[in-house]
């Protein structure tokens, strides 16, 4: 899939807001998930990012590479019950202890380069009278400070905090399905490093063929802590077998 976010300011390699800037950061993504036995599969997502920073004196800077990948484990323990329980770790593929020279403080960083753990239950419902269903998610984000490489030249606090998704969506003509969803951290402390924010948006997915789709959504952030808040605009194609 390809994404795109765009904001006004970014938050530098010494976690301080810089106002008055532009931030673009375009995503090429892959994400898989497959059954390993019934009720239990693993997730995997892979980010390529190229960012951009621009500054009032027209002065860009540059940064692309791997981002933040996750791996995870998704488990429905009930057949009968649309529960499930999802376990991911996030994997830093670059080294933020790369960041060192004149420029660093103006050069996109590509992710706060260390592991995080989330621990989520979700649960959902179908509602085939208005051919409709809701989903929900709730779960606790751990962060810590295990860096990849050499990690930041001094030491960094990160608090851990709540995890929240939703989703009610709505098929139209019996094949596009278009939803209204959020998503976001709220953290339990207010660290310089700490980010927190909600992103409410729209997304869509049109079935072309009985194994083939095409998804697409544009999500806003109306609240950020520690974080730029912007708008994001992603299109993608799956796959299913």
């Amino acid at each position: 899939g390809q994404s795109l976010y765009m904001a006004e300011g970014f938050v530098d390699v010494n976690g301080e807001f810089q106002s008055g800037t532009r931030y673009a950061g375009h995503t090429t993504s892959l994400y898989a998930e497959v059954g390993l036995a019934e009720r239990l599969q693993v997730n995997a997502y892979l980010p390529f990012t190229v960012a951009i920073n621009t500054f009032p004196d027209d002065w860009q800077y540059m940064r692309g590479g791997l981002t933040d990948g996750k791996l995870g484990l998704q488990w429905s323990p009930i057949a009968a019950v649309p529960f499930a329980l999802r376990a991911d770790t996030s994997i830093p593929l670059y080294d933020v202890g790369d960041y060192d020279g004149p420029f660093e403080e103006r050069i996109p960083m590509l992710g706060d380069g260390q592991f995080d753990q989330t621990l989520a239950v979700s649960y959902g419902a179908g509602f085939s009278q208005i051919q409709s269903y809701a989903f929900a998610e709730l779960g606790y984000l751990h962060r810590t400070e295990w860096f990849l490489g050499k990690g930041p030249a001094a030491d960094r606090e990160y608090g851990d905090g709540v995890v929240w998704a939703a989703q009610f969506g709505r098929t139209f003509l019996s094949r596009p399905v278009i939803a209204v969803s959020g998503n976001g951290v709220v953290p339990f402390s207010n660290t310089r490093f700490t980010k927190g924010y909600a992103a409410v948006g729209v997304t869509a997915y049109v079935p072309v063929t009985r194994r083939l789709a095409i998804e697409g959504g544009a999500f806003w952030t109306p609240w950020a802590r520690n974080s730029a808040r912007g708008s994001s605009y992603s299109l993608g194609v799956s796959i299913s077998e």
